[in-house]
């Protein structure tokens, strides 16, 4: 494209983003299905060590110029909306909301899972042990 318009590359990223949303909602109906199959097998929908290899692959293949952790960032909500659809999870963490235990919750897990702020450790542990939250963050 010689000398873009500001209109020509607006044009462009509308079109980048319309096949952005369809590639995003085939991938998580592909994580419902997963999330399916999972279930099935009585196995938890949330899998630290698959979402790694997630990040480690999209690191590998992004040629840039966007950065790794701005990356990482975007697919870690996917990753989110992604489970959250598989399955509620309830994440119980210690503090009020906007706390550190909140933030590294949050980063963590994504921020479209359902957040339980709790009063002490224990109340954490509790949580997690009667089931009320499925992920304890101290």
């Amino acid at each position: 494209m010689k000398n873009p318009t500001l209109e020509s590359l607006r044009d462009e990223i509308d079109k980048i983003d319309t096949q952005v949303v369809d590639l995003l909602n085939r991938r998580v109906q592909s994580a419902v299905e997963i999330g399916k199959i999972k279930a099935n097998l009585g196995v938890d929908p949330y899998d630290p060590a698959r979402e790694e290899q997630v990040f480690r692959k999209i690191s590998n293949l992004s040629e840039g110029p966007m950065r790794e952790d701005s990356l990482k960032t975007i697919y870690r909500e996917v990753i989110s909306a992604s489970i959250a659809l598989e399955r509620e999870l309830v994440i119980g963490y210690l503090g009020p909301e906007a706390t550190y235990t909140h933030q590294a919750a949050v980063k963590n897990f994504g921020s479209t899972l359902e957040y339980r702020p709790l009063s002490d450790i224990p109340d954490v542990f509790q949580a997690v042990e009667r089931g009320d939250c499925d992920y304890g963050v101290v």
